[in-house]
């Protein structure tokens, strides 16, 4: 937000008048707050990966981030989890057919996402060789052209 747009919205809002000094100052102290609880959640993902992995045995967790420098804290970039339980089950008791939200096909790095997504998916369920499996999506309204992929098992 512009400094000249809050300087309006205080008026407006809370009927006080205040100068661009002001308002330059807060918008700098409100920043530097949020960019602190940015680290501090970091700090409580790795945590929570972390438990995770001590709680759930055989549990795939991965966390990605760039590291932009050398000093902390790194900027995050992916969160995956994929229970043991879910995969177990899903091996033993689903047919092979995965359908994809369309939370992964938007966006300016839909396709980055997305093949990293099926890359740890794929490997988690053991279908590297993709025979038998099935991967649809919801974006497309014709049934027959949502089929990403489609392999037959040989």
């Amino acid at each position: 937000m512009k400094l000249r747009e809050i300087q309006r919205r205080v008026a407006s809002e809370i009927h006080v008048n205040v100068n661009m000094i002001r308002c330059r100052k807060d918008k700098k102290m409100v920043n530097d707050k949020l960019a602190g609880n940015f680290v501090d959640e970091l700090v409580m993902l790795w945590d929570y990966a972390d438990e995770l992995r001590l709680k759930n045995l055989g549990s795939t967790i991965k966390m990605i981030v760039n590291r932009v420098t050398s000093k902390p804290p790194p900027h995050f970039k992916r969160f995956y989890v994929y229970f043991e339980a879910l995969k177990s089950g899903w091996k033993k008791g689903c047919i092979p057919i995965l359908s994809l939200n369309d939370c992964f096909l938007k966006g300016l790095f839909m396709s980055e996402m997305l093949s990293t997504f099926l890359s740890f998916l794929t490997t988690d369920l053991g279908m590297e060789n993709g025979f038998g499996y099935i991967i649809i999506s919801d974006q497309q309204k014709d049934p027959l052209s949502s089929c990403l992929f489609c392999y037959m098992t040989p």
